[in-house]
């Protein structure tokens, strides 16, 4: 059995953006199936990437397979996602994936994959 969990949210001016060009309706879900797909783990697999769940915008994905309990899930999700406190401030930082953002990087292109030992 494989689990996902569906992060963030996307509009479909994000995934005409994404296109490059302004799409109807129709052209934006025939553009979305073609390009993302949902991600797939293996047992033992934790993963996340871009992708699409059924009736849903692209968006950061993560995917685990069996044998991998939903709190490393948790614990990935929020190293990549959550805003930390600035040290000696009451001021949020930038998550890690707005931080890379911020300097450039296309967070589309994010692939994480690891393996639990002995799988």
């Amino acid at each position: 059995m494989v689990f996902y969990l569906f992060v963030f949210g996307s509009s479909p001016a994000t995934a005409a953006a994404i296109a490059g060009r302004s799409l109807g309706r129709e052209e934006y879900r025939e553009e979305i199936m073609k390009r993302y797909r949902r991600p797939r783990a293996k047992t033992g697999q934790l993963k996340a990437q871009w992708g699409k769940l059924p009736h849903e915008a692209p968006d950061l994905c993560f995917a685990w397979g069996d044998g991998i309990p939903s709190c490393d899930v948790a614990l990935l999700q929020s190293f990549l996602s959550q805003k930390y406190v600035k040290p000696g401030t009451f001021e949020f930082g930038l998550s890690f994936l707005e931080e890379l953002e911020k300097r450039g990087y296309d967070i589309k292109t994010l692939k994480f994959s690891i393996l639990k030992k002995g799988t």
